[in-house]
């Protein structure tokens, strides 16, 4: 009898475990989609700067010529 009582303990305390771990996992895959959003965003964010500079030393090449 003592060995039901502890495989069941032993089992729930695995399902509590398996069910935290779980939740953690969950998270991790949001707060990973949330950063790659993100980073998306400032790249998107450095091309455009990219671009205004390119413009902007062009700009400065043209008026020297």
């Amino acid at each position: 009898m003592n060995e039901i009582v502890a495989a069941a303990f032993v089992a729930a305390v695995a399902s509590i475990i398996v069910a935290l771990l779980q939740r953690t996992r969950k998270e991790n895959s949001q707060d990973h989609m949330l950063v790659m959003d993100l980073l998306r965003s400032v790249g998107r964010k450095i091309d455009k700067v990219d671009d205004k500079i390119d413009r902007h030393v062009e700009w400065h090449m043209d008026k020297e010529a």
